[in-house]
């Protein structure tokens, strides 16, 4: 495993649905749309500091009028982009199940125009506070989290959704990062909607997602933004990884979210184990960070290898599963060695990195193993959650869940994975109290899988 010294930084449907093109242009039209809630009950664990959604609270939905009513960015939205050389993934969808991009986007355009601008109550995860800002809202829990931002920020750059980006971004800067003290610059994790409350702590993954969003919002956006994308993302990557040094070592217990002698992420903010959750390491993310932070881009992507070398190591050689946790050396954590149902987002991470900066044979071999297991289970019947050695934890399977699968068989050739890819193909967009994990993930998803998930 590479090691870099620790250095000062100088410095991711109501009744209606839209017409997105690859520009992000959105025309909202009347149509009804099928949708369910078809998430069970309880979709995750949240520890105490941990940043992910929790599914266990009541549904405290925000009270917000049909933003598709009088609001521009509903009504019609185009967005100005920055012209760069692209490089084409392939629509994995056209290929394997002869779905053609056309019909692609007309279910993420469905799927957005629902969670973004669907009926409030039911349908809806982004609430446009009408004053140039707005945020995701972790419906089961009735907050905002940094995790549901990240989600709608990588999101809405990815389907070149400036507007609503800008909104999102500029509540998760007005609100959720920390004005002064120790946490100055960072991002707290949680939030109440009104952004008066927030727990201070600031977890490492989602302001790992942020940032990178902001680098690529810069190179789609640049000057035609309403933020300064490029500094943001620059200010937040040095508030990550040089907080210690700017405050003169740890203060109030506020420590950098990555450990930069190890290269590794840490949990959060004031976590000092050398140990990471396994679905944190987002090498595709690194790499994003060396092509925009040149000064220190090798430390970047020595990040990038050391992730890569843990990821290459830890599944289980029997069921595939990733253990929840796992140390610097890359062993499971005792009791956090479940594969939990946020582990699973590390079917997105590999898929993502697999595309950009791969082929990786070790990520394919990897994904092969547990969708055999999964397989083995039966395509209907695998859980979300099991032990590390193949016995479940929970009854049931999400809409997220299954997205993340999907992706894994994505990324191997072998079309004995393409029902995973058929299933997800057939589930209609999520409504109800679990509308927001379920439906951010389905839409990336759907986005990696037709080759429109890219790194610039």
């Amino acid at each position: 495993m590479k090691a870099h010294t620790h250095i000062c930084a100088a410095l991711l449907l109501g009744g209606c649905s839209s017409s997105i093109d690859v520009l992000g242009t959105l025309q909202v039209t009347t149509q009804a749309t099928e949708t369910t809630d078809s998430s069970p009950e309880t979709t995750e664990e949240l520890p105490a500091t941990d940043s992910t959604d929790s599914d266990t609270s009541p549904d405290t939905s925000a009270e917000t009028d049909d933003p598709t009513d009088g609001d521009d960015s509903a009504a019609e939205t185009t967005d100005q982009t920055t012209e760069t050389e692209e490089t084409s993934y392939p629509n994995l969808l056209e290929e394997r199940q002869q779905i053609p991009l056309s019909q692609v986007n007309a279910q993420l355009n469905d799927a957005f125009s629902q969670l973004f601008f669907g009926d409030p109550n039911t349908q809806a995860v982004f609430v446009d506070l009408g004053d140039g800002s707005g945020y995701i809202e972790d419906i089961a829990n009735g907050d905002v989290r940094t995790d549901s931002m990240a989600y709608g920020l990588l999101t809405t750059v990815q389907l070149n959704q400036r507007e609503v980006f800008d909104k999102l971004w500029a509540w998760a800067k007005q609100y959720m990062m920390s004005p002064s003290g120790a946490s100055q610059g960072l991002l707290r994790w949680r939030c109440d909607t009104t952004g008066t409350e927030c727990e201070p702590v600031a977890a490492t993954d989602a302001q790992t997602i942020i940032a990178t969003t902001l680098f690529i919002a810069e190179t789609r956006w640049a000057e035609a933004g309403a933020h300064d994308y490029q500094s943001d993302a620059l200010d937040l990557l040095d508030a990550m990884t040089a907080i210690e040094e700017r405050n003169g070592g740890v203060v109030d217990g506020v420590v950098n979210c990555f450990d930069m002698d190890a290269l590794l992420p840490r949990e959060d903010s004031v976590t000092t184990d050398a140990v990471t959750p396994v679905d944190y390491l987002t090498p595709a993310f690194y790499e994003i960070w060396a092509a925009h932070d040149p000064e220190r881009a090798d430390v970047w992507r020595d990040m990038a290898d050391n992730a890569r070398d843990l990821l290459s190591k830890i599944s289980d050689p029997t069921t595939g599963l990733y253990p929840e946790f796992i140390t610097y050396e890359g062993e499971p954590v005792a009791d956090l060695n479940n594969y939990s149902v946020t582990t699973a987002r590390t079917l997105l991470n590999l898929a993502l990195d697999h595309m950009w900066n791969g082929p990786h044979d070790w990520a394919v071999e990897q994904n092969e193993r547990i969708l055999n297991f999964f397989l083995s289970k039966g395509l209907n019947a695998y859980v979300a959650s099991y032990t590390i050695d193949g016995q479940p934890l929970l009854t049931y399977n999400t809409l997220a869940h299954q997205s993340l699968v999907a992706l894994a068989a994505g990324t191997s050739p072998n079309r004995k994975y393409d029902p995973f890819l058929e299933a997800l193909l057939k589930q209609p967009i999520p409504t109800g109290q679990y509308r927001y994990y379920d439906g951010m993930i389905y839409m990336l998803s759907m986005m990696a899988l037709s080759g429109q998930m890219k790194p610039e």
